[in-house]
């Protein structure tokens, strides 16, 4: 039987990276952004500088809204691959862009519930 960290240990570990990769790929497609970033967690544990992982792990941060953990794994893959820095910058423009969209949205919807009830008391 196979000990931890011995030779075939290793190589079976190594061998669960793409599988996980993929498997993450297919959570991300059905927006379950919480098992894919479970996922590639232990990707990135095994291999902290694998660019898929860091890429996947920072879309789905995103797709969850933990928005530092999405962009520190995004400044992370462009430290791992500088030619990803166009990619990152885009993929960080675009989520400061949507937090800014949902800051506005929750302003909006405190501004209704105030109003709907300042009408509410005034009626009643």
């Amino acid at each position: 039987k196979e000990q931890p960290n011995s030779d075939e240990w290793n190589s079976i570990e190594d061998m669960k990276l793409p599988l996980l990769l993929n498997y993450s790929q297919v959570m991300i497609c059905k927006e379950e952004y919480t098992t894919a970033v479970t996922h590639l967690n232990t990707v990135l544990k095994r291999d902290p500088h694998n660019v898929k992982g860091l890429y996947r792990r920072a879309t789905s941060h995103a797709g969850c809204w933990n928005v530092e953990d999405a962009k520190r794994d995004w400044r992370k893959l462009a430290e791992v691959d500088p030619s990803q820095q166009t990619l990152v910058n885009r993929r960080l423009q675009e989520l400061d862009n949507l937090v800014k969209k949902k800051e506005v949205e929750e302003r909006n919807k405190i501004k209704r519930n105030v109003l709907e009830n300042y009408i509410y008391n005034k009626l009643y």
